[in-house]
Protein backbone atom coordinates (compact mmCIF):
# COMPACT_ATOMS: atom_id res chain seq x y z
CA UNK A 1 0.00 0.00 0.00
CA UNK A 2 1.32 3.28 -1.19
CA UNK A 3 0.68 6.77 0.65
CA UNK A 4 -0.50 8.82 -2.62
CA UNK A 5 1.64 11.46 -3.67
CA UNK A 6 -0.43 14.53 -2.04
CA UNK A 7 0.05 13.39 1.13
CA UNK A 8 3.95 12.64 1.17
CA UNK A 9 4.88 15.82 -1.23
CA UNK A 10 6.67 16.93 2.04
CA UNK A 11 8.93 13.76 2.29
CA UNK A 12 10.40 13.86 -1.54
CA UNK A 13 13.21 15.65 -0.88
CA UNK A 14 14.18 13.63 2.40
CA UNK A 15 16.64 11.01 2.13
CA UNK A 16 14.97 7.29 3.17
CA UNK A 17 16.54 6.01 6.70
CA UNK A 18 19.52 4.03 6.76
CA UNK A 19 19.09 2.18 9.88
CA UNK A 20 17.16 -1.01 10.61
CA UNK A 21 16.25 0.88 13.93
CA UNK A 22 14.47 3.32 11.93
CA UNK A 23 12.53 0.93 9.32
CA UNK A 24 9.82 -0.07 12.52
CA UNK A 25 7.27 2.76 14.24
CA UNK A 26 7.64 2.46 17.80
CA UNK A 27 3.80 3.29 18.25
CA UNK A 28 2.36 1.24 15.36
CA UNK A 29 2.72 -1.60 14.55
CA UNK A 30 3.76 -0.77 10.84
CA UNK A 31 6.79 -1.61 9.05
CA UNK A 32 7.89 1.06 6.13
CA UNK A 33 11.27 1.94 3.83
CA UNK A 34 10.54 5.98 4.09
CA UNK A 35 7.77 6.25 2.29
CA UNK A 36 5.46 2.86 1.14
CA UNK A 37 4.54 0.66 4.05
CA UNK A 38 5.61 -3.11 3.84
CA UNK A 39 3.87 -6.06 4.05
CA UNK A 40 3.99 -7.33 7.94
CA UNK A 41 4.19 -11.41 6.47
CA UNK A 42 7.21 -11.22 4.09
CA UNK A 43 8.25 -7.20 3.51
CA UNK A 44 7.25 -6.79 0.02
CA UNK A 45 5.44 -3.39 -0.85
CA UNK A 46 2.09 -3.66 0.96
CA UNK A 47 -1.11 -2.98 -1.42
CA UNK A 48 -4.03 -2.67 1.41
CA UNK A 49 -5.09 -2.84 5.13
CA UNK A 50 -6.11 -7.06 4.59
CA UNK A 51 -7.34 -8.92 7.52
CA UNK A 52 -6.26 -6.71 9.79
CA UNK A 53 -2.75 -5.59 9.57
CA UNK A 54 -0.90 -4.31 6.12
CA UNK A 55 0.17 -7.42 3.78
CA UNK A 56 0.99 -7.24 -0.01
CA UNK A 57 -1.56 -9.36 -2.40
CA UNK A 58 0.42 -12.29 -1.75
CA UNK A 59 0.14 -13.06 1.33
CA UNK A 60 -3.51 -11.83 1.41
CA UNK A 61 -4.23 -14.65 -1.10
CA UNK A 62 -2.51 -16.67 0.75
CA UNK A 63 -4.08 -16.06 4.43
CA UNK A 64 -7.28 -16.48 2.46
CA UNK A 65 -6.94 -19.18 0.26
CA UNK A 66 -5.68 -21.16 3.95
CA UNK A 67 -8.78 -19.93 5.84
CA UNK A 68 -11.47 -20.63 3.37
CA UNK A 69 -10.43 -23.71 2.10
CA UNK A 70 -9.00 -25.04 5.43
CA UNK A 71 -5.95 -26.22 4.57
CA UNK A 72 -3.55 -28.50 6.58
CA UNK A 73 0.31 -27.67 5.72
CA UNK A 74 2.46 -29.71 6.37
CA UNK A 75 4.59 -29.57 9.06
CA UNK A 76 7.86 -27.63 9.04
CA UNK A 77 11.16 -29.32 8.79
CA UNK A 78 13.63 -26.79 10.12
CA UNK A 79 11.88 -26.28 13.62
CA UNK A 80 9.23 -24.00 12.35
CA UNK A 81 11.35 -20.98 12.31
CA UNK A 82 11.51 -20.49 8.80
CA UNK A 83 12.56 -16.75 7.83
CA UNK A 84 9.17 -15.61 5.63
CA UNK A 85 10.64 -13.02 3.20
CA UNK A 86 9.69 -12.06 -0.49
CA UNK A 87 11.88 -13.79 -2.00
CA UNK A 88 11.32 -17.32 -0.32
CA UNK A 89 7.89 -17.17 1.20
CA UNK A 90 6.29 -19.65 -0.80
CA UNK A 91 8.90 -22.28 0.32
CA UNK A 92 7.70 -22.58 3.56
CA UNK A 93 3.76 -22.72 4.02
CA UNK A 94 3.58 -23.92 7.16
CA UNK A 95 5.77 -20.90 8.74
CA UNK A 96 3.99 -18.22 6.66
CA UNK A 97 0.57 -19.30 7.65
CA UNK A 98 2.34 -19.24 10.97
CA UNK A 99 3.28 -15.97 10.64
CA UNK A 100 0.48 -14.09 9.42
CA UNK A 101 -1.16 -15.35 12.16
CA UNK A 102 1.38 -13.93 14.72
CA UNK A 103 2.05 -10.63 13.11
CA UNK A 104 -2.56 -10.17 13.74
CA UNK A 105 -4.09 -11.46 10.47
CA UNK A 106 -7.68 -12.72 11.60
CA UNK A 107 -10.15 -14.83 10.02
CA UNK A 108 -13.17 -12.51 10.58
CA UNK A 109 -11.43 -9.57 9.93
CA UNK A 110 -11.79 -8.84 6.03
CA UNK A 111 -10.72 -5.58 5.68
CA UNK A 112 -10.28 -4.24 1.75
CA UNK A 113 -9.79 -1.13 0.03
CA UNK A 114 -8.48 2.20 1.37
CA UNK A 115 -6.84 2.69 4.56
CA UNK A 116 -8.67 4.23 7.37
CA UNK A 117 -8.39 7.77 7.84
CA UNK A 118 -7.00 7.52 11.34
CA UNK A 119 -4.64 4.93 10.41
CA UNK A 120 -3.14 7.00 7.52
CA UNK A 121 -3.17 9.48 9.98
CA UNK A 122 -1.16 6.97 12.24
CA UNK A 123 1.35 5.93 9.61
CA UNK A 124 1.72 9.57 8.21
CA UNK A 125 2.69 10.53 12.00
CA UNK A 126 5.08 7.88 12.34
CA UNK A 127 6.56 8.34 9.27
CA UNK A 128 7.38 12.14 10.02
CA UNK A 129 9.02 11.27 13.34
CA UNK A 130 10.85 8.54 11.36
CA UNK A 131 12.51 10.86 9.13
CA UNK A 132 12.33 13.79 11.59
CA UNK A 133 15.33 11.45 13.34
CA UNK A 134 17.07 10.44 10.27
CA UNK A 135 17.47 13.89 8.77
CA UNK A 136 18.56 14.97 12.65
CA UNK A 137 21.38 12.42 12.05
CA UNK A 138 22.22 13.15 8.86
CA UNK A 139 22.25 17.46 10.09
CA UNK A 140 24.83 16.40 12.75
CA UNK A 141 26.76 14.08 10.87
CA UNK A 142 27.04 17.24 8.40
CA UNK A 143 27.92 19.56 11.22
CA UNK A 144 30.50 17.44 12.91
CA UNK A 145 33.60 18.17 11.38
CA UNK A 146 34.29 21.94 12.60
CA UNK A 147 37.20 22.75 10.22
CA UNK A 148 35.07 21.25 7.11
CA UNK A 149 32.38 23.18 8.01
CA UNK A 150 34.45 26.24 8.48
CA UNK A 151 36.54 25.73 4.81
CA UNK A 152 32.94 24.83 3.16
CA UNK A 153 31.54 28.15 4.22
CA UNK A 154 33.81 30.64 3.55
CA UNK A 155 35.13 28.94 0.26
CA UNK A 156 31.01 29.00 -0.78
CA UNK A 157 31.39 32.87 0.37
CA UNK A 158 34.08 33.58 -1.91
CA UNK A 159 32.91 31.88 -5.12
CA UNK A 160 29.47 33.04 -4.79
CA UNK A 161 29.99 36.76 -3.78
CA UNK A 162 31.49 39.19 -6.37
CA UNK A 163 31.80 41.90 -3.48
CA UNK A 164 34.36 40.34 -1.64
CA UNK A 165 37.00 43.15 -0.43
CA UNK A 166 39.57 41.46 -2.88
CA UNK A 167 37.77 41.51 -5.84
CA UNK A 168 36.76 44.96 -5.27
CA UNK A 169 40.32 46.48 -3.94
CA UNK A 170 41.10 47.52 -7.36
CA UNK A 171 37.93 49.35 -7.69
CA UNK A 172 37.85 50.60 -4.10
CA UNK A 173 41.58 51.99 -4.90
CA UNK A 174 40.30 53.63 -8.03
CA UNK A 175 37.31 55.30 -6.21
CA UNK A 176 39.69 56.87 -3.52
CA UNK A 177 42.18 57.89 -5.52
CA UNK A 178 40.40 59.15 -9.08
CA UNK A 179 36.63 59.47 -7.22
CA UNK A 180 34.21 60.55 -10.50
CA UNK A 181 31.14 61.98 -8.12
CA UNK A 182 27.56 61.70 -9.07
CA UNK A 183 24.07 62.43 -7.48
CA UNK A 184 21.51 60.03 -7.62
CA UNK A 185 17.70 59.57 -7.00
CA UNK A 186 17.05 57.81 -4.09
CA UNK A 187 14.73 54.88 -5.92
CA UNK A 188 18.02 54.00 -7.44
CA UNK A 189 20.94 54.24 -4.55
CA UNK A 190 22.44 50.76 -4.65
CA UNK A 191 26.19 49.90 -5.39
CA UNK A 192 24.91 47.18 -8.14
CA UNK A 193 23.05 49.89 -9.97
CA UNK A 194 25.97 49.96 -12.99
CA UNK A 195 24.44 53.12 -13.96
CA UNK A 196 22.77 55.93 -10.82
CA UNK A 197 22.23 58.42 -13.15
CA UNK A 198 20.85 56.80 -16.16
CA UNK A 199 17.71 58.78 -17.88
CA UNK A 200 14.65 57.18 -19.88
CA UNK A 201 11.50 55.61 -19.10
CA UNK A 202 10.96 54.26 -15.62
CA UNK A 203 10.11 50.45 -16.81
CA UNK A 204 13.49 50.59 -18.94
CA UNK A 205 15.29 51.95 -16.07
CA UNK A 206 14.19 49.13 -13.54
CA UNK A 207 14.22 46.40 -15.84
CA UNK A 208 18.15 47.44 -16.78
CA UNK A 209 18.64 47.81 -13.10
CA UNK A 210 17.27 44.03 -11.90
CA UNK A 211 19.49 42.82 -14.46
CA UNK A 212 22.41 43.69 -12.59
CA UNK A 213 20.50 42.97 -9.45
CA UNK A 214 19.28 38.85 -10.32
CA UNK A 215 23.03 37.35 -10.22
CA UNK A 216 23.55 39.08 -6.60
CA UNK A 217 20.35 37.01 -5.58
CA UNK A 218 21.85 33.74 -7.49
CA UNK A 219 25.00 34.02 -5.47
CA UNK A 220 22.99 34.27 -2.49
CA UNK A 221 20.96 31.74 -3.35
CA UNK A 222 23.91 29.84 -4.26
CA UNK A 223 25.70 30.21 -0.90
CA UNK A 224 23.02 28.73 1.08
CA UNK A 225 23.01 25.52 -1.15
CA UNK A 226 26.08 25.30 -0.38
CA UNK A 227 26.35 25.76 3.42
CA UNK A 228 26.21 22.24 5.25
CA UNK A 229 22.90 20.99 6.57
CA UNK A 230 20.60 23.43 4.69
CA UNK A 231 19.99 21.18 1.92
CA UNK A 232 18.46 18.58 4.19
CA UNK A 233 16.28 20.87 5.92
CA UNK A 234 12.35 20.65 4.03
CA UNK A 235 12.64 22.33 0.79
CA UNK A 236 9.58 24.95 1.95
CA UNK A 237 12.09 25.99 4.96
CA UNK A 238 14.70 26.90 2.12
CA UNK A 239 12.50 29.22 0.65
CA UNK A 240 11.15 30.46 3.81
CA UNK A 241 15.06 31.28 4.73
CA UNK A 242 15.99 32.68 1.72
CA UNK A 243 12.75 34.87 0.71
CA UNK A 244 13.58 36.38 4.29
CA UNK A 245 17.06 36.80 4.56
CA UNK A 246 18.50 37.24 0.69
CA UNK A 247 17.88 41.40 1.59
CA UNK A 248 20.15 41.17 5.05
CA UNK A 249 22.69 39.05 3.24
CA UNK A 250 23.12 41.03 0.37
CA UNK A 251 23.50 44.16 3.18
CA UNK A 252 26.39 42.19 4.53
CA UNK A 253 28.39 41.35 1.21
CA UNK A 254 28.04 44.86 0.13
CA UNK A 255 29.31 46.41 3.03
CA UNK A 256 32.95 47.03 1.46
CA UNK A 257 30.86 49.06 -0.88
CA UNK A 258 30.78 51.66 1.97
CA UNK A 259 33.51 54.15 2.95
CA UNK A 260 32.66 55.43 6.04
CA UNK A 261 35.86 57.80 6.20
CA UNK A 262 34.49 59.56 2.94
CA UNK A 263 31.01 58.97 4.15
CA UNK A 264 29.47 57.99 0.51
CA UNK A 265 29.02 54.45 -1.14
CA UNK A 266 30.61 53.22 -4.45
CA UNK A 267 28.73 52.05 -7.28
CA UNK A 268 29.61 49.39 -9.72
CA UNK A 269 30.49 51.89 -12.88
CA UNK A 270 33.12 53.32 -9.86
CA UNK A 271 30.95 56.58 -9.66
CA UNK A 272 30.93 57.68 -5.94
CA UNK A 273 27.92 59.20 -4.38
CA UNK A 274 28.17 61.30 -1.13
CA UNK A 275 25.98 61.13 1.24
CA UNK A 276 25.08 64.74 1.66
CA UNK A 277 24.33 64.34 -2.20
CA UNK A 278 21.30 62.39 -1.72
CA UNK A 279 17.61 64.02 -2.48
CA UNK A 280 15.33 63.73 0.12
CA UNK A 281 12.43 62.60 -2.38
CA UNK A 282 10.36 59.42 -2.44
CA UNK A 283 10.60 59.46 1.57
CA UNK A 284 13.34 56.95 1.18
CA UNK A 285 16.54 59.09 3.31
CA UNK A 286 15.95 57.78 6.61
CA UNK A 287 16.35 53.82 5.21
CA UNK A 288 19.83 55.46 2.88
CA UNK A 289 20.77 56.53 6.41
CA UNK A 290 19.79 53.84 8.47
CA UNK A 291 21.85 51.59 5.52
CA UNK A 292 24.75 54.10 5.53
CA UNK A 293 25.35 53.89 9.76
CA UNK A 294 24.44 50.13 9.04
CA UNK A 295 27.93 49.40 7.37
CA UNK A 296 29.93 52.39 9.47
CA UNK A 297 29.46 50.28 12.43
CA UNK A 298 29.72 46.63 10.23
CA UNK A 299 33.07 47.86 9.06
CA UNK A 300 34.52 49.19 11.85
CA UNK A 301 34.57 45.74 13.20
CA UNK A 302 37.26 44.80 10.58
CA UNK A 303 36.07 41.70 9.60
CA UNK A 304 37.50 39.63 6.92
CA UNK A 305 36.19 38.03 3.86
CA UNK A 306 35.60 34.67 5.51
CA UNK A 307 34.27 35.95 8.79
CA UNK A 308 31.61 38.02 6.84
CA UNK A 309 31.02 34.88 5.13
CA UNK A 310 30.07 33.00 8.40
CA UNK A 311 28.18 36.13 9.82
CA UNK A 312 26.02 35.70 6.64
CA UNK A 313 25.35 32.38 7.48
CA UNK A 314 24.13 33.01 10.87
CA UNK A 315 22.00 35.81 9.65
CA UNK A 316 20.62 33.41 6.79
CA UNK A 317 20.30 30.23 9.02
CA UNK A 318 17.42 31.57 11.38
CA UNK A 319 14.97 29.83 13.29
CA UNK A 320 13.00 32.48 14.47
CA UNK A 321 12.07 33.53 10.58
CA UNK A 322 8.38 32.87 10.62
CA UNK A 323 6.55 30.34 8.79
CA UNK A 324 9.22 27.44 9.05
CA UNK A 325 8.26 23.97 9.40
CA UNK A 326 11.05 22.28 11.01
CA UNK A 327 12.26 24.94 13.52
CA UNK A 328 14.06 22.31 15.73
CA UNK A 329 16.72 21.50 12.91
CA UNK A 330 17.08 24.65 11.80
CA UNK A 331 17.81 25.86 15.34
CA UNK A 332 20.44 23.14 15.49
CA UNK A 333 22.07 24.20 12.70
CA UNK A 334 22.02 27.97 13.75
CA UNK A 335 23.66 27.43 17.02
CA UNK A 336 26.60 25.58 15.51
CA UNK A 337 27.16 28.43 13.00
CA UNK A 338 26.89 31.22 15.73
CA UNK A 339 29.01 28.31 18.52
CA UNK A 340 31.76 27.98 15.53
CA UNK A 341 31.19 32.40 14.60
CA UNK A 342 32.08 33.02 18.20
CA UNK A 343 35.33 30.82 18.01
CA UNK A 344 36.88 32.15 14.95
CA UNK A 345 36.33 36.52 15.40
CA UNK A 346 37.17 36.15 18.78
CA UNK A 347 40.70 33.74 18.09
CA UNK A 348 40.58 36.81 15.14
CA UNK A 349 40.29 39.92 17.44
CA UNK A 350 42.48 39.43 20.16
CA UNK A 351 42.30 42.85 21.27
CA UNK A 352 38.96 42.91 21.25
CA UNK A 353 37.28 40.86 23.42
CA UNK A 354 33.69 41.96 23.08
CA UNK A 355 33.24 41.51 19.20
CA UNK A 356 31.31 38.70 19.04
CA UNK A 357 27.96 40.15 21.12
CA UNK A 358 28.89 43.39 19.19
CA UNK A 359 28.52 41.56 15.59
CA UNK A 360 25.29 39.45 16.88
CA UNK A 361 23.74 43.23 18.04
CA UNK A 362 23.82 43.48 14.17
CA UNK A 363 21.46 41.05 13.39
CA UNK A 364 18.06 43.50 14.70
CA UNK A 365 19.88 46.20 12.77
CA UNK A 366 19.35 44.06 9.80
CA UNK A 367 16.14 42.89 10.47
CA UNK A 368 14.58 46.88 10.82
CA UNK A 369 16.69 47.96 7.47
CA UNK A 370 14.40 44.90 6.03
CA UNK A 371 11.48 45.61 7.20
CA UNK A 372 12.34 49.66 6.33
CA UNK A 373 13.34 48.44 2.73
CA UNK A 374 9.81 46.36 1.68
CA UNK A 375 8.07 49.54 3.18
CA UNK A 376 9.93 51.76 0.94
CA UNK A 377 9.78 49.89 -1.93
CA UNK A 378 6.03 48.87 -1.22
CA UNK A 379 5.56 52.82 -1.24
CA UNK A 380 7.27 53.43 -4.17
CA UNK A 381 5.06 50.96 -6.36
CA UNK A 382 2.09 52.05 -5.23
CA UNK A 383 2.51 55.62 -6.29
CA UNK A 384 0.75 56.84 -9.02
CA UNK A 385 3.68 57.23 -11.53
CA UNK A 386 5.54 53.83 -10.94
CA UNK A 387 1.53 51.96 -10.61
CA UNK A 388 1.95 48.71 -12.39
CA UNK A 389 6.16 49.15 -13.00
CA UNK A 390 7.49 46.37 -11.25
CA UNK A 391 5.54 43.17 -13.33
CA UNK A 392 7.44 40.21 -10.60
CA UNK A 393 7.38 38.09 -13.80
CA UNK A 394 9.63 39.84 -15.34
CA UNK A 395 12.31 41.40 -13.28
CA UNK A 396 14.15 40.40 -10.05
CA UNK A 397 14.52 43.82 -8.28
CA UNK A 398 13.37 44.57 -4.83
CA UNK A 399 10.36 43.08 -5.38
CA UNK A 400 11.84 39.51 -4.85
CA UNK A 401 11.33 40.20 -1.16
CA UNK A 402 7.53 40.90 -2.20
CA UNK A 403 7.09 38.20 -5.14
CA UNK A 404 6.80 34.16 -5.01
CA UNK A 405 7.84 34.26 -8.83
CA UNK A 406 11.43 35.03 -8.79
CA UNK A 407 11.85 31.97 -6.46
CA UNK A 408 10.15 29.28 -8.77
CA UNK A 409 13.49 27.91 -10.53
CA UNK A 410 14.90 27.30 -6.89
CA UNK A 411 11.85 25.60 -5.65
CA UNK A 412 11.96 22.89 -9.03
CA UNK A 413 15.44 22.17 -8.31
Amino acid sequence: MIINEKELQFLRTLPAPDHQSDRKGTDLNIEFDGTTVLCRVCGDKASGFHYGVHSCEGCKGFFRRSIQQKIQYRPCTKNQQCSILRINRNRCQYCRLKKCIAVGMSRDAVRFGRVPKREKAKILAAMQKVNATSHEKAVSSELEDEGRLLTTIISSHEKTCDYTRDKVAALTERARTQPVRTNCFPHLVCPLNPAPMEQGENSEMMKHFSEWFAPAICGVVEFAKQIPGFSLLPQEDQVTLLKAGVFEVLLVRLACMFDSGNNSMMCLNGQVIHREALHTSNNARFLLDSMFDFNERLNALRLSDGELGLFSAVVLIAADRPGLRNVELVQKIQQKLSDLLQKVVISGHPENPHIFGELMKKIPDLRTLNTLHSEKFLAYKMEPQNNGLMDPSSTVTSSTLLSADPWSQYETT
